[in-house]
């Protein structure tokens, strides 16, 4: 069953890739490239950042959308499980949830499109109902600076 999961994530990432390398040159146009500091190691998706500065790269007419992250010697690809044009306002964030000892992004805000890209907490080992979350909202620099 295991197993399974892992050809299903590995089938569907492999699709994205794909999708994104035959979509036409104008989609790059909507792009966005910022930086951004964790301030502690922190879970994206599968991967675990650790504490430093990373550069993000988010294409927001793919679909489905993928992060690319990269900095402290970590090159990461995450999907976005939701993508909403709603509520948010501002200027760009990242959204962090701290709970345990942990923490883990909740989703990316892109002021340049009035997006937010939501990502979903691991399937396992992160047990949100056990302890109070603190929300931390860190600023993104557009153009990755």
């Amino acid at each position: 069953m295991n197993a399974n999961r892992s050809f299903r994530f590995y089938g569907l990432l492999a699709l994205a890739l794909l999708a994104m390398s035959l979509a036409p040159p104008f989609a790059s146009a909507q792009s966005f490239k910022a930086s951004f500091t964790l301030p502690v190691a922190t879970r994206w998706g599968l991967a675990t950042l650790p504490p430093g500065k990373y550069f993000v790269t988010v294409d927001s007419q793919a679909f489905p959308s993928i992060a690319v992250i990269e900095g402290e010697g970590v090159h990461v690809l995450v999907m976005a499980s939701v993508i909403d044009g709603g509520a948010a306002t501002g200027p760009s964030k990242l959204v962090l949830a701290r709970s345990g000892g942990r923490a883990r992004v909740c989703s990316l805000y892109v002021e340049t499109f009035g997006l937010t890209f939501r990502y979903p907490p691991p399937k396992s080992g992160w047990l949100v109902a056990q302890t109070p979350e603190l929300i931390e909202r860190l600023p993104v620099t557009l153009g990755g600076k």
